[in-house]
């Protein structure tokens, strides 16, 4: 998870953020707490198999808890990640997922990008 960070880039948004990790093993259990002056959150892995899937939950200010499910697949000597997120809300928030494209998908879009190029530089 510690890694996390050199791809994902909403560290690169808010220069006052903080992380601690727990049991900051790899795989399972592993954990990242982060804290700022917009909120804080985790990011616990809940399951993986280090060949094909990995598991996350998240949680926002405490209140919004989404999956995070990431698959990998090889085609062709590449890897495809696909990397989907679900969760619950209230209904009265639900209104909300209309705009969640809008809101994160070009940081999850970033993120992705930054990951592949990372991963192409480990592989050249």
């Amino acid at each position: 998870m510690k890694k996390w960070s050199d791809w994902l880039d909403w560290w690169d948004k808010d220069s006052s953020l903080e992380l601690k990790y727990i049991e900051a093993n790899n795989g399972h259990t592993s954990k990242m707490i982060w804290s700022s002056v917009n909120g804080e959150g985790s990011l616990e892995i809940i399951s993986e198999s280090f060949s094909d899937s990995l598991e996350t939950i998240s949680s926002t200010n405490g209140l919004v808890s989404y999956y995070g499910y990431w698959n990998f697949e090889l085609i062709n000597d590449k890897t495809k990640i696909t990397w989907r997120i679900n969760g619950s809300m209230p209904f009265y928030a639900r209104f909300m997922t209309l705009f969640t494209d809008t809101i994160i998908g070009k940081d999850l879009e970033r993120g992705l990008n930054n990951l592949k190029q990372k991963l192409e530089k480990i592989n050249n």
